[in-house]
């Protein structure tokens, strides 16, 4: 079931058209061991190098995300979502998928969203508020926001990135009055 899977997300990985029937991935997931699940997501690659977590979150398949992402162990989500510096809920956030970012952070435990939105950074200084900001997602910014508590939120609001921008600099230079309100 491993070398099918593994073949089965390669090719979606390689075909944006080519979304794998739910159903069949569940009944497969499910006949593998936990550790088995763990390193078929950290080994499968897109073509240009991204992991399975991140070009699903790039394409907006949250279903599938949040599938792939609860069949693992717990301790092992946050793993999964940060292999690459790039983590999946930035890659979710700059492409504007809202349900995925939602649906990412829905998986985690608390001291796991922390970690995931106020310790990962791109190597451009963003993190994933910086981009959600940046497209002017709303509904992204609230639910990441939703997750940190007053002093937290202003500490994240303070990360400036690469070039000295916030999150809230970002959405004003986009002019993006409404996600500006919430920041």
């Amino acid at each position: 079931a491993s070398l099918e899977l593994s073949q089965i997300f390669t090719d979606y990985c390689n075909d944006k058209e080519n979304y794998p029937d739910k159903i069949r991935v569940k009944k497969m997931l499910s006949e593998l061991s936990a550790q088995e699940k763990y390193r078929l997501l950290s080994t499968v690659r897109e073509r240009f190098g991204d992991t399975l977590l991140n070009g699903i979150a790039e394409r907006g398949h949250a279903e599938l995300c949040v599938m792939l992402l609860t069949s693992v162990q717990q301790h092992d989500r946050l793993k999964l979502l940060v292999i690459d510096e790039f983590t999946t809920l930035h890659s979710a956030a700059l492409h504007g998928n809202a349900e995925t970012v939602l649906g990412i952070l829905g998986c985690l435990t608390e001291k796991q969203q922390l970690e995931l939105i106020l310790k990962q950074w791109h190597c451009n200084g963003k993190t994933a508020i910086h981009y959600a900001a940046r497209v002017g997602s709303k509904e992204m910014v609230k639910a990441i926001l939703d997750c940190l508590t007053p002093e937290q939120q202003l500490q994240l609001l303070t990360i400036e990135d690469n070039e000295c921008k916030t999150a809230i600099q970002l959405a004003v230079a986009e002019k993006h009055k409404e996600t500006v309100k919430i920041l």
